[in-house]
């Protein structure tokens, strides 16, 4: 079997277990259906909606041109944002077809080609970013429901196990900038496989990541602007729930449900983690508030649906340039 055959074995396998996933939500109650209905009810709450993802998209930009200014690679904020909105677009509208990542490094390329071992690890560095201002929100609302959930084992230890999982990386990012050049890895490298084109690649990013640096300053600003937004998908969802004529939600329970979700969406088992997500996020809240019948993983859906209505017209644009871009990858 060729390598594209199996990647689209392997595709087809991924949806067929999202499908799994939805099929037991629906049976067990945690999703109805019947509630997507009332997205488009309210056109007020609707329009909240897409702007808040709008500010999303605009204060993302804003990190990344931060981090890559810092480098010297940055286009300006106002050309940032295109690249931004049409990565999130590819994120949201096609998961695991072309990653909103690569749309970004993609676009960047064409304008810095000197510059492209800076620029990936400029993207990385922006996903990381965003990585600790989930964390910030995930730890101040572990924070507020840290008595419940010290009775609670099952979310005590997913917490747990969610957070030794990105202290792993954080020490495994801290190591990659500062034992290849300790250890002359990179030299090495270079003297001993001078004609190996990927031993001098890896070289190169070695030699990169070593000089990385981010100014304390852009680092904290960085930190606050994905806070920020954490709290700003939290009004979003909190939204979607008014718009079903929903319960009230605890705000804290949701800063902690959606910081838990993203991280476990994050494992590769289904594309863009469909159906993880809606599971995730509804068992969360359900261990939250024990006995609760509310079906929490329609919340999630909605907001995967409506921010897909917010995209669109990026993928829209962008759409003649989707076979090019999957036969580079």
């Amino acid at each position: 079997m060729t390598e594209a055959n199996q990647k689209k074995w392997l595709n087809v396998g991924k949806m067929f277990l999202a499908g799994i996933i939805f099929y037991l939500l629906v049976k067990t109650s945690q999703l109805n259906l019947h509630l997507l209905g009332a997205l488009v009810d309210n056109a007020t709450l609707f329009f909240s909606f897409v702007a808040i993802i709008f500010m999303v998209v605009f204060i993302t930009a804003w990190r990344w041109h931060l981090l890559s200014d810092a480098q010297q690679v940055s286009l300006g904020l106002k050309k940032t944002l295109k690249p931004a909105y049409i990565g999130g677009a590819f994120n949201t509208l096609l998961p695991g077809s072309v990653g909103g990542d690569f749309i970004r490094c993609h676009y960047v390329f064409k304008r810095i080609p000197e510059r492209k071992s800076a620029i990936l690890l400029t993207v990385f560095f922006d996903r990381v970013i965003g990585l600790m201002g989930i964390l910030t929100t995930l730890c101040l609302a572990a924070l507020l429901q840290i008595v419940f959930i010290a009775e609670q084992p099952k979310l005590f230890y997913l917490l747990l196990l969610l957070l030794c999982a990105c202290g792993g990386l954080f020490i495994a990012i801290l190591t990659l900038m500062v034992l290849p050049q300790r250890l002359g890895v990179s030299a090495r490298l270079k003297r001993n496989y001078a004609h190996s084109k990927w031993a001098l690649r890896i070289a190169g990013y070695f030699d990169v990541f070593h000089q990385y640096r981010i100014p304390k300053m852009v680092i904290f600003k960085a930190v606050i602007i994905s806070t920020i937004v954490e709290y700003l998908l939290v009004a979003s969802l909190l939204i979607i729930a008014k718009m079903m004529g929903l319960p009230a939600l605890n705000f804290s329970q949701v800063v902690l449900a959606l910081g838990m979700t993203l991280l476990v969406s994050v494992i590769p088992v289904t594309p863009g983690g469909i159906g993880v997500g809606e599971m995730a996020f509804a068992n969360i809240l359900l261990l939250l508030n024990p006995g609760s019948t509310i079906a929490y993983a329609t919340i999630y859906l909605g907001y995967r649906l409506l921010s897909m209505l917010a995209y669109l017209p990026a993928l829209w644009f962008y759409l003649p340039k989707i076979n090019l871009l999957q036969k580079k990858i």
